[in-house]
């Protein structure tokens, strides 16, 4: 993802502070509502409308440390379908 930054600063900016994970560069908090980052209009990708209406949201994820960011991604509902290790799913229920 580096290409999607002008800088090192830029990856350290103030929007991240409150990005939990991202699904095909849509970036999302821990509630899993959308955080736009400045650079938005320079990312070439399906847009999030479209991306929703993908009747099967497959994610592969696993691993306690993003057991915070997996949360958040189906609390957004942009995986509706889950495959992970069985500790992360224990902690996610």
């Amino acid at each position: 993802m580096e290409s999607l930054y002008d800088t090192n600063d830029a990856r350290q900016a103030e929007w991240t502070k409150n990005v939990a994970g991202e699904v095909c560069t849509h970036f999302f908090d821990a509630e899993g509502k959308v955080v736009t980052p400045p650079f938005r209009d320079r990312i070439i990708a399906i847009s999030l409308e479209d991306y929703m209406k993908i009747p099967v949201r497959i994610g592969v994820a696993g691993s306690l440390e993003k057991k915070d960011a997996i949360r958040a991604a189906l609390k957004g509902g942009y995986v509706n379908v889950l495959i992970t290790d069985l500790q992360t799913a224990k902690e996610l229920l």
